[in-house]
């Protein structure tokens, strides 16, 4: 549930595990967060505050299974800018807006919204195929429905989004209007707006819910019992903390290495199979994922893959999580290294299947070039599916 923005109380709030930029955790009940982003922690009977742009990510821990809001997959909504969604019944667009019944009606300016999906995926993997393929292939040229065909098969229809109701409503297909139908035949899927023209800055905080929503804006306070996000909608939204899974930030300080283009890429099979470099996945292209934690961000690869990057002396600290892809089952054994300028700063001797994941940070001291090497380990090349998990760079 959305609820909007409220007086805010003092008082201690949910314990949470807050994780800084250089990967160092912090366990404490959250007691506020101002306007200006400065976070007040509670430790130990002790109070301490911190800028949010020194922390990646803000976990409050699960409510207890009688006051747990109900998880929700992935089903109908808007899928949001950038990575957005906002679950709940798409009920029609009206000035400008796409009206979703999310427990409350939440109407969602067309300009942060990617897509509507009238239907749940379950309802046709082919359509949402088909839907992942249009948002890769979104432009400014129109827009896209996606109808769930007779034989099955998902239809694409280029054009223009004329209305959108409860009962359905009109698409310009090729100069001429087709009808939205939402029962039967012909049932429309999802329907893909067109990309905005110009660069869209991704806003700097993401909070994830348990129903499976999430959301992007500017965190513009919290208490005890809540958090306030502006999603660019027409008020503010704020979010009970049971209700809320993750915070993560976007932070000025760091720069990931998978948003940035490596100098080069050398990959060097231990046979013949040469496995493709993944950015924000693993090599496999599901997520990330050591010893049952998931990550975000980070670098999927095989052994042996050599990545460089051009630093420009701009860094002084990377920091990841190193491991072994769960994906790789019970075998897998990697050394990973990081050089700067030629010379080796880290080497972590063996890493395999099933170990936790292992925080480091490694001093680079605003040196050129980075290097980031997975060689063979004990085992071969079997089921050295490695991650460099939340790799970043910091200033």
């Amino acid at each position: 549930m959305l609820l909007l923005l409220c007086a805010l109380p003092a008082g201690a709030g949910p314990a949470a595990r807050v994780l800084t930029v250089e990967g160092r955790s912090i366990d404490a009940e959250i007691v506020a967060i101002d306007a200006q982003g400065e976070m007040t922690l509670a430790t130990d009977g002790k109070r301490r505050t911190m800028d949010l742009q020194e922390t990646m990510l803000v976990e409050p821990a699960a409510p207890s299974p009688a006051t747990a809001p109900t998880p929700a997959s992935e089903g109908p909504g808007a899928l949001l800018w950038p990575d957005g969604f906002l679950p709940g019944a798409v009920v029609r667009a009206a000035g400008g807006a796409f009206v979703v019944d999310a427990d409350t009606e939440i109407a969602l300016p067309m300009q942060v919204v990617r897509a509507v999906r009238l239907m749940s995926p379950t309802d046709s993997a082919a359509c949402e195929s088909a839907l992942a393929e249009a948002l890769a292939d979104r432009t400014a040229k129109g827009d896209v429905m996606i109808v769930l065909g007779k034989d099955g098969e998902p239809l694409k229809l280029p054009g223009a989004l004329e209305s959108l109701d409860a009962d359905g409503g009109r698409f310009n297909w090729q100069g001429r209007p087709v009808p939205i139908r939402r029962q039967g035949s012909g049932r429309a899927y999802a329907i893909v707006l067109a990309k905005p023209p110009g660069e869209v800055q991704s806003p700097p905080h993401r909070i994830v819910r348990r129903d499976g929503a999430r959301l992007f804006g500017h965190v513009r306070g919290a208490d005890a019992r809540q958090i306030v996000l502006d999603a660019g909608l027409a008020e503010p939204l704020a979010i009970p903390w049971p209700q809320v899974v993750s915070l993560s930030i976007r932070s000025d300080k760091l720069d990931f290495c998978s948003d940035l283009k490596p100098a080069s890429v050398r990959m060097i099979p231990f046979v013949s199979t040469e496995w493709p470099v993944r950015f924000d996945a693993s090599v496999t292209g599901g997520p990330i994922t050591i010893a049952g934690e998931q990550f975000p961000k980070g670098i999927g690869v095989h052994s042996r893959t050599v990545l460089t990057y051009d630093l420009n002396k701009k860094y002084r600290l990377f920091a990841a999580t190193i491991g072994i892809d769960d994906a790789g089952g019970d075998r897998g054994d990697v050394v990973f290294r990081v050089l700067a300028d030629g010379q080796t700063l880290f080497d972590s001797g063996s890493v395999a299947a099933g170990q936790p994941g292992r925080a480091i940070a490694v001093e680079i001291d605003r040196k050129q070039h980075l290097t980031l090497e997975v060689d063979f380990g004990a085992d071969l090349d079997i089921g050295d599916h490695a991650n460099w998990a939340n790799a970043r760079l910091i200033k």
